[in-house]
């Protein structure tokens, strides 16, 4: 799990700032320049500073008073004058943004008792404004309190009050206090019209004042009650902020159902923007319509210092980087330390698709891989890493690349691809070297060879690891593997030996495979068809390590095939019934083999009832097709052909619809070999029976099982040579096919069906659909095939060696290998290589499933190859095994005997070269074929150095 910080660092100031009543800041005396300055007497000053005032014109009406208290201050008769005017300068100062000059001005006007009621309340605000600025919080509050309970003051500005009456509990530090305050009024406030704004207010500040005094859980209550009112709070920006410290606070302490809690009720940035902008555009549009009023003032200064308030909070949260992706990389961090990885990674890449690249994207690209590697998501897991590598395998230095190769390959691995996943653990362990990974990394990319048969490669990856470190964990699970791998290539006596090696090396408490160990060297032992040795030695394992032994079902299943080996049916019989059931592959092996014996034994009967029983007792396995099969099998043996296909229909119509239950096609396959018994009109009634199989299951929406209908209907077609007719209900096939449930056999024939008639792009559909839900199948295998046919058929040399390559890893004992073989090898020649190839060729010389065909085709190209490289006299050796040997592939034959005839031409053996021409033309039946034309030709040339011999013995070749 990637380390990330759970705050989002925010800028100085932008929860603080909602604190303050926005007050003017300008400061300095009044520089407007007086007509008449010094010369004006005392009547024309007040009257000019009255008529200012009364025009709106503050600043000429400030300085005309400030003038007459200058002038005439100190005289006796003009002192009510200056009296009065004390409010009249205050109101001035604090209207052109000098509040901070008209404290003494307001404290001498406020002892006027025939003080206006309006101008009383104006001034007696801003002598508590005064006092909150200067630092002195019980004075503000004392007058705070004594403004709210003057009833003929203005209501809203009572409420504002109110509110500052909490704030300065706040600016005093008593954070709890000032939460329980305004917890209490905002109730209150709700209750009348004009109160919505200032419990708008409040809200945010409650929320402040209770994570201020860590009062957590109950902030974390206000935040919910809150919730469905966020469209009215004005300060949302400010709520919301101080949510997501709320819910970094859970976070770093654990709480993660809390932080959860918080960070769901936390809008996106834009959303939090566009509500905010709303706001100040509407406080904006009410402060225009105050603006001149001068009866209006204090609304004026009310409504701009929350003005001032939203401007600054927007201004500061506009500067807060990657909030939305930071603010799901939390949520999603929470769910995954709860380990609820499915809502993580859902969340996290809901956020990658609309986020540009960051340091808090990268973060969040890793946490997927992590959180679909541990639900074993795996296609999920590739494709988030390869997403991850996409956007960040280039960044120089990046110090998480090795561990998302790593954990790419891991999900390569589980989805069978082999291959790629060995590679990648090679880049690894070769870019990386130093890295804690690199040991595993080269121990993982011999474990991918070992999946893919590549034993004797797996044997040298595992000792480079214990060439490093053979004492590590690491490198003791190399000893191990390399054992495995020695048996896994049938060098079951070198396995046997070092497996005693590994027991005797790491005996002790820090031995991990003890038990899997000894259990190997019995397997190896089995392996080498030792049965009474494997059978002392495997009773043995039982006994030691009981039956709490990890290899304990496997090895009575082994147990029992060596007892049955040795003719000891009873006691075979007997090991694999000692199988716990609830192992249910080596539980429903062994039971199977059960019935095999019985087959062996011919105790029809009971094999009959054992598979019956097996049905009673496991109607539900995945295999209970198969004993299906053999309960009609041993009907047709006893020639009972009617319960045969009772059996099989029964099972056909209740199970058919069921893809999980692949073995259904290995009952439509034995169909044909019970009607076929029936003699000639089987074939044709049972073609009518699956044609209307289909159209009931068709007619019903089962589709699976019409699928299968149609399937069954174009394999039997094949077998009676009806090719096109198979073919084009396979063509068909393909639409109704599902690659995700229905058996890949069926896949892969639809798949090919395609490529044959041309249909090229929905025939590779289908292949790479059947590699995706079906890694572990044999029939994936045929999807390389089928790939890099149609590669091929696209000109993409390189991409249809490549599939053909992988389908020989996959498939080697398949009888379409060497076909595949030759046509990668033909590529490969095509293109200009030739390493290894001729090897490739001999191998498939000595490969059993390769038919005659192919091994004549394997001999003309090594003849080719080796003429190519200059080496005639080894061609002509190859050339001369394929018309000898292989005759009855008469256009292969007449290449061979021309292409023979000319490389000893090119040798200087003429005398032979005649002799093959001559042959050539003498055979009737390569008269059709060009060469033997041309051969003819070539014999007339060389006609001269024709041997001198009887006639009888004209075309065979001199020794």
């Amino acid at each position: 799990m990637p380390v990330l910080p759970h705050r989002i660092c925010l800028p100085a100031g932008l929860l603080f700032c909602c604190l303050f009543f926005a007050l003017p800041v300008q400061t300095g005396v009044a520089q407007v320049t007086l007509p008449g300055e010094g010369t004006l007497t005392a009547e024309e000053l007040i009257a000019k500073a009255n008529a200012a005032f009364a025009s709106g014109d503050f600043e000429a009406a400030e300085a005309f008073f400030l003038a007459f208290e200058r002038d005439y201050g100190e005289e006796e008769e003009v002192r009510d004058i200056l009296e009065k005017n004390n409010a009249l300068i205050a109101l001035c100062k604090i209207t052109n943004g000098r509040a901070a000059e008209a404290g003494p001005y307001i404290e001498k006007a406020l002892q006027d008792p025939e003080l206006p009621r309006d101008i009383r309340e104006e001034l007696t605000f801003w002598d508590a404004i005064q006092k909150l600025q200067a630092g002195a919080y019980r004075d503000a509050q004392e007058v705070l309190g004594g403004f709210f309970q003057q009833t003929d003051f203005t209501f809203a500005r009572r409420l504002e009050a109110l509110t500052l009456f909490g704030t300065c509990y706040m600016l005093e530090g008593y954070h709890k206090t000032a939460a329980e305050f305004f917890a209490h009024q905002i109730p209150n406030l709700r209750k009348v019209k004009a109160g919505e704004s200032y419990a708008s207010r409040a809200v945010v500040l409650e929320m402040m004042a209770k994570l201020e005094s860590e009062q957590f859980a109950e902030a974390l209550e206000l935040l919910k009650r809150e919730y469905p009112n966020l469209g009215q709070i004005t300060q949302v920006v400010s709520f919301q902020t101080l949510a997501l410290q709320l819910g970094s606070h859970f976070m770093d302490n654990g709480d993660y159902y809390s932080a959860i809690a918080c960070l769901q009720r936390i809008w996106p940035k834009a959303r939090l923007l566009k509500h905010q902008n709303e706001k100040l555009a509407s406080l904006i549009e009410i402060r225009d319509s105050l603006e001149g009023d001068l009866k209006r003032q204090s609304a004026l200064f009310q409504i701009e210092g929350t003005i001032k308030r939203v401007q600054r909070e927007l201004e500061n949260f506009e500067k807060i980087e990657n909030f939305d992706a930071a603010l799901r990389l939390r949520l999603a961090m929470a769910f995954q330390s709860l380990e609820r990885y499915r809502e993580a990674a859902l969340i996290m890449e809901d956020m990658l698709q609309r986020m540009e690249t960051s340091p808090v994207v990268e973060s969040a690209s890793l946490a997927v891989i992590q959180c679909w590697s541990q639900l074993e998501r795996w296609p999920r897991a590739l494709q988030a890493s390869e997403n991850y590598l996409q956007a960040f395998g280039d960044e120089v230095g990046n110090r998480n690349l090795p561990r998302v190769l790593f954990m790419q390959a891991d999900a390569m691995m589980q989805l069978q691809m082999n291959g790629d996943a060995e590679s990648v653990f090679h880049h690894i362990a070769k870019t990386f070297p130093d890295h804690t990974l690199a040991s595993k990394a080269i121990f993982m990319k011999g474990f991918c060879q070992l999946q893919q048969d590549k034993n004797e490669e797996a044997v040298q990856t595992f000792d480079e690891v214990l060439a490093v470190d053979p004492k590590s964990s690491i490198g003791q699970d190399a000893f191990y593997w390399k054992a495995n791998a020695m048996s896994f290539a049938q060098r079951y006596e070198e396995a046997f030996q070092l497996m005693d090696e590994y027991l005797e090396n790491y005996q002790g408490a820090g031995i991990k495979y003890e038990s899997e160990a000894v259990f190997r060297k019995a397997y190896c032992t089995f392996c080498l068809a030792d049965y009474p040795a494997a059978i002392s030695e495997l009773r043995q394992f039982l006994v030691d390590y009981g039956p709490g032994a990890k290899d304990r079902d496997e090895a009575q299943l082994l147990l029992g095939d060596a007892l049955l080996g040795e003719g000891e049916a009873d006691a075979g019989i007997a090991a694999y019934e000692a199988i716990n059931p609830a192992s249910t592959r080596f539980y429903e092996d062994g039971y199977f083999k059960i019935g095999k014996a019985y087959k062996l034994l011919e105790e029809i009967p009971t094999m009959r009832q054992h598979y019956q029983t097996f049905l009673q007792e496991y109607p539900e396995s995945k295999r209970m097709p198969e004993a299906v099969y053999w309960i009609g099998w041993t009907y047709v043996h006893s020639d009972q052909l009617e319960k045969a296909k009772k059996v099989y229909w029964d099972t056909i119509n209740q199970h058919g619809n069921d893809p999980a239950l692949f073995a259904i096609e290995e009952l439509l396959m034995a169909l044909p070999k019970v009607y076929k018994r029936q003699g000639p009109d089987g074939v044709g009634e049972l073609t009518r029976s699956l044609q209307s199989l289909y159209i009931q299951a068709d007619r019903e929406k089962k589709s699976t099982l019409a699928v299968r209908a149609l399937w069954a209907d174009a394999m039997l077609k094949e077998q009676r040579d009806k090719i096109n007719e198979a073919s084009a209900i396979l063509v068909r096939l393909a639409t109704l096919i599902d690659p995700e449930i229905h058996n890949p056999q069926i896949v892969a024939d639809a798949a090919d069906a395609l490529t044959e008639k041309g249909d090229l792009e929905r025939a590779e559909k289908l292949y790479k659909d059947l590699r995706k839900w079906n890694p572990v199948s044999f029939h994936k295998a045929r999807s390389y095939k089928g790939l890099g046919i149609i590669a091929e058929k696209q000109g993409e040399t390189k991409e249809a060696i490549r599939y053909y390559r992988q389908y020989e890893k996959e498939a080697a004992s398949s009888t379409d290998l060497a076909d595949v073989v030759l046509k990668r090898i033909k590529l490969e020649l095509e293109s200009g290589g030739r390493e290894s190839l001729q090897q490739d060729l001999e191998g498939l010389l000595e490969n059993p499933v390769a038919s005659t065909k192919h091994k004549a085709e394997a001999l003309f190209l090594i003849g080719e190859m080796l003429a190519q490289e200059g080496e005639y006299e080894k061609a002509t050796a190859y050339y001369e095994r394929v018309y000898v040997v292989y005759g009855k592939y008469r256009a292969l034959v007449a290449k061979s005997y021309f292409r023979r005839g000319g490389l000893l031409e090119k040798l200087g053996n003429q005398t032979g070269a005649y002799e093959v021409y001559a042959e050539l033309a003498n055979r009737e039946d390569l008269k059709e074929f060009r060469e033997s034309t041309l051969g003819r030709r070539k014999a007339d040339e060389l006609k001269e150095f024709a041997p001198q011999i009887e006639e009888s013995e004209t075309g065979k070749e001199t020794p």
